[in-house]
């Protein structure tokens, strides 16, 4: 269990550290503070960890549906703590619904490769024998 809480905690920091840099990207220079990091850390961290949900047999779109509320909240949680929630909510919101779309399309399109990776090395092992 350990060791599977560390997995999704990486992933998560992975994902949130790389979607951050992105937004700092996209929206122009800012100041970035020990603090900001840590509290994306921390976010990215729960973030990986409600991820976790999707290991459990329920139905998918319950899951999802889990995951992007818990998701929202500690977003939310976190432009609060950092003070960046005076941009207009409308935006606010349309941004994160866009990053939480890319970040499953970017999965989505991994999980994809990697698959077509196991199917060929599945088949090459079936002509070998």
């Amino acid at each position: 269990m350990i060791r599977k809480l560390f997995k999704y905690a990486v992933i998560g920091l992975l994902i949130g550290s790389l979607t951050y840099l992105a937004v700092l990207t996209v929206v122009g220079s800012s100041i970035v503070t020990s603090r900001n990091i840590i509290s994306i850390w921390i976010m990215s961290i729960g973030i990986g960890w409600i991820s976790m949900i999707f290991e459990i047999e329920w139905n998918m779109l319950l899951e999802v549906l889990i995951h992007f509320i818990i998701t929202a909240g500690l977003v939310m949680i976190m432009t609060i703590y950092n003070g960046w929630w005076s941009m207009h909510l409308l935006a606010g919101l349309l941004g994160f619904l866009l990053i939480y779309i890319a970040v499953w399309v970017g999965l989505y399109v991994s999980q994809l490769a990697d698959m077509k990776r196991l199917n060929t090395q599945i088949r090459k092992r079936k002509d070998k024998k």
